[in-house]
């Protein structure tokens, strides 16, 4: 809760309360030495809602359709991610905006 209002700047409405996914990721670059393990959660949302991201940590953010994700510009892990919530029967309350 605490990182989505750091990140998003809005609060945290958990689609379920337990994470989805897990990724581990070897850092490179200045903080190149060291395993990042992320959790993933899958929150309530729409794309007329304002996000007030941390300028500093990011360029830009946008909503957009899944339909449209933006192949090699996004996350690496995302499609796998995706591949989850229909394993796990979450993609259809993601792909109807609930």
């Amino acid at each position: 809760m605490r990182e989505v209002k750091e990140e998003l700047g809005m609060a945290a409405d958990f689609l379920t309360p337990q994470p989805v996914f897990l990724t581990v990721t070897d850092t490179v670059g200045l903080t190149a030495g060291h395993t990042d393990m992320s959790l993933w959660f899958v929150l309530c949302g729409h794309r007329d809602r304002e996000i007030a991201f941390d300028r500093t940590e990011f360029h830009g953010v946008k909503w957009f359709h899944h339909s449209a994700l933006p192949h090699g510009r996004m996350e690496p892990n995302l499609p796998r991610f995706l591949q989850k919530l229909q394993m796990i029967g979450l993609w259809g309350a993601i792909a109807s905006g609930v």
